[in-house]
């Protein structure tokens, strides 16, 4: 009996395609989550794509607010404002030195301590040393000001002013009604609530 021919079967997948660094960059919908970051990952993990860097996440975001009519752009902008994006980066903080952030691209962009964490103006965010690293540059952060003004929120950095021991955590964004538009660079991994949408190869 003759070998059986091939039989690929690929069922439709929706994609979100924005701009993001000079190129363009594809998110798959529906979003990974709610859960932690491992059980986030995981997920994306298991649907065969890839992990989103925080940098990668801010391109999403400001594209879907200046596309807030679109109802995938409006999943984006209440996963913000009534949960958080896990971005997938990492993040040790080392005593007497800084942050040190890596993702699927880089490893180990050094920030040292002295960067202003709590609120920040727009001036002072967007040249920010450690928003500038999370953000991949000077486009990232100015995407994130263009946020924080659309949701008409004061920009917030979370983070350490300086630690006793080694502290591992990740990083988050979202939008808070009592803070303002948070860049989260100390999030618990263990924390149960966040989202993220996957990136196409």
């Amino acid at each position: 009996m003759p070998n059986k021919p091939e039989f690929e079967v690929k069922e439709g997948r929706t994609t979100i395609v924005v701009p993001h660094q000079g190129k363009r960059i594809t998110f798959v919908a529906p979003n990974a989550g709610p859960s932690t970051y491992n059980a986030v990952g995981k997920e994306i993990d298991n649907a065969g794509i890839l992990r989103p860097t925080f940098a990668e996440t801010v391109s999403l975001v400001y594209s879907a607010t200046q596309n807030s009519d679109n109802k995938y752009a409006k999943q984006v902008l209440n996963i913000l404002t009534d949960r958080w994006f896990w971005g997938f980066n990492t993040i040790r903080h080392e005593p007497n030195e800084g942050a040190f952030i890596s993702d699927r691209n880089r490893k180990d962009i050094y920030v040292p301590f002295g960067f202003k964490t709590g609120e920040n103006s727009l001036e002072e965010f967007v040249k920010n040393p450690f928003v500038l690293a999370l953000a991949e540059g000077e486009e990232g952060a100015e995407k994130l000001v263009k946020i924080a003004k659309s949701q008409k929120r004061t920009p917030y950095v979370w983070s350490f002013e300086g630690v006793g021991s080694t502290a591992n955590r990740v990083s988050a964004l979202y939008s808070d009604g009592f803070v303002g538009l948070v860049v989260d660079g100390c999030n618990y991994d263990c924390s149960d609530g966040g989202c993220a949408f996957g990136v196409s190869e």
